[in-house]
């Protein structure tokens, strides 16, 4: 319920157009170079995280071409779709020539007419790395119908809408870490760049280490964003972050333990619930086994959690399904959610409204029609008609 977005990524049917990659729009010349080269070193962080680094010191003549291309992209007269951005790279096409025409940095447009004059073996030796390691994300289908932009992030976050990204069925792993964390960014920008830190945002990432889906944007996130009014949680099965875990530590201010089979990580989440607790009689040896033993056997909703005030053993009821197991019903109350969530505008319908909104090209029921309710719904007024036939049943019986 409420303002709620939906984003399966392997659904290329239904899907935001993200403005991954937008150009500044600062007055100032040299300000807005800087805010554009920090575009560029972000989005390269987000790209790299397919190679499981964060740098390209050891090719360097990719560094050069990658980051030589996002700036191009970024410093145009006239704004370019993002799915041009391989085309950097592909001198004789249209697109090459409109972003070398376009590009306002004059030692950009030189370097890139460098290439046309070169013949294939050339030019494949000279930027053949750069272009291949694009051309895996930007083929992807699903990062190509969400690089359209139109979605404004922001604005919507501003209302206190709340995205969630799913990856779906048959979507490659290269282009999912580019999307979600092409959506990290723009929820980041836009809280450092909003005047006051209202509504609180949160970026919540489950499977963050596995998916590898933090890098060094993350990192500085939870460390420079509390004032800003932005905030993260880590669901992890391994606390395996890149550059090592102790800075997420530092900075989460908030531990979950959960069940842990692992001796060594369940030793580790001992050591932290028992800085939080208060001393007793028994030796920290003696405290330290116990919780470990502890962490290694908790049961599904219970957890031990250590804040800044204090640690503690809670419980929390497992979720409850608002619908009964009824076969059907509740594959049906999820496509009905489904169904108008897909029929907002951010999705390009015209209309959410029952009576109005055209779906698959059908014209909606009347609101008094069978057809046109949930299978819950029919069930009610079935069970409400049913109750109203007793009810007479009593009446002529009396």
């Amino acid at each position: 319920g409420g303002n709620v977005l939906y984003e399966k990524l392997s659904d290329v049917e239904n899907s935001l157009g993200l403005e991954f990659l937008n150009p500044s729009k600062h007055a100032d010349p040299m300000k807005r170079l800087m805010e554009n080269q920090r575009k560029c070193e972000g989005f390269v962080e987000i790209l790299l995280r397919k190679r499981g680094t964060d740098s390209m010191g050891q090719t360097p003549l990719m560094e050069e071409w990658i980051n030589a291309a996002i700036m191009k992209f970024l410093c145009q007269s006239r704004p370019k779709p993002l799915t041009w951005l391989p085309f950097a790279y592909m001198p004789g096409t249209a697109e090459f020539s409109a972003l070398v025409r376009d590009c306002t940095a004059p030692e950009l447009r030189h370097k890139f007419r460098q290439l046309e004059g070169m013949n294939p073996r050339s030019l494949r030796s000279e930027v053949g790395s750069a272009s291949r390691f694009l051309g895996s994300i930007f083929r992807s289908p699903a990062f190509q119908v969400r690089a359209r932009g139109g979605f404004n992030l922001g604005a919507f976050l501003q209302k206190k809408g709340r995205l969630i990204i799913e990856r779906g069925d048959d979507m490659s792993d290269d282009a999912m870490r580019t999307i979600m964390g092409a959506v990290n960014l723009l929820a980041i920008d836009h809280a450092k760049q909003r005047k006051d830190p209202y509504p609180l945002i949160h970026i919540i990432e489950d499977e963050a280490t596995n998916a590898r889906l933090v890098g060094d944007a993350e990192r500085r996130g939870i460390a420079e964003l509390s004032k800003n009014g932005c905030f993260f949680e880590f669901l992890v099965q391994n606390d395996n972050f890149p550059g090592g875990s102790e800075e997420f530590f530092q900075n989460c201010l908030r531990h979950e333990w959960f069940g842990c089979p692992l001796y060594e990580l369940a030793r580790k989440g001992a050591v932290d619930i028992l800085s939080g607790l208060p001393r007793n009689d028994e030796s920290r040896a003696q405290r330290l086994d116990m919780l470990t033993n502890d962490i290694m056997n908790l049961k599904p909703g219970w957890r031990l959690v250590r804040d800044p005030s204090g640690s503690r053993k809670e419980y929390v009821p497992l979720l409850q399904h608002p619908w009964p197991d009824w076969p059907g019903l509740r594959e049906a109350k999820l496509q009905e959610k489904l169904k108008w969530i897909y029929a907002r505008p951010e999705y390009g319908a015209q209309s959410t409204q029952p009576d109005s909104t055209l779906l698959n090209g059908t014209p909606s029921q009347r609101p008094n029609s069978p057809k046109d309710l949930s299978a819950g719904e029919r069930w009610k007024l079935e069970e409400k008609r049913r109750a109203d036939g007793l009810a007479d049943n009593d009446d002529e019986a009396d």
